[in-house]
């Protein structure tokens, strides 16, 4: 209900520098508004591109995927983030909370994200994915127990206070 309520409601009128950029092909233009609204007024960043592309993404038999993000190798703070197709406005808040966390990882240099899909780095330790579940990830661990307050600064940031 409380979701719901907040979709319906405007965005307040934001403004954001311009050396943060959104690209994006989801269909709902408040996406650009939600993955900014993190980059620059939650997390203080100000420079940044970010590309958003919906996918058909596929889950594994430990975990639905929902979204993930790929840091551009050829580009300076530049990140693709990846959402699944058919998610709500809500969906995709809550997502792009615990994305942009990885991004704030890879941005600090705590977490090396690597395009081989066999392992990553997370504060100097190797995770390799097929010894350690999705969950127990500790930079999974780390998003997930950051999302939420993301979440509440966003929704903050979003909407008029009556």
């Amino acid at each position: 209900y409380i979701n719901y309520r907040l979709e319906t409601k405007p965005f307040n009128k934001l403004t954001f520098p311009s050396s943060i950029t959104i690209q994006s092909n989801l269909s709902d233009r408040r996406v650009d508004t939600v993955a900014m609204a993190i980059a620059n007024k939650v997390l203080k960043y100000d420079t940044l591109d970010i590309i958003l592309v919906t996918s058909k993404l596929k889950s594994s038999k430990d975990f639905d995927l929902y979204a993930f993000i790929q840091k551009n190798p050829f580009k300076k703070h530049s990140y693709i983030i990846f959402i699944k197709n058919g998610v709500n406005i809500s969906e995709i808040k809550r997502f792009l909370s615990h994305e942009m966390i990885h991004l704030e990882q890879v941005e600090s240099g705590d977490l090396l994200i690597l395009s081989n899909y066999v392992y990553s780095i997370y504060k100097n330790d190797t995770i390799f994915y097929e010894k350690i579940d999705y969950i127990d990830r500790p930079y999974e661990k780390e998003a997930f127990e950051k999302q939420t307050s993301i979440l509440k600064q966003l929704n903050k940031i979003l909407y008029k206070t009556n």
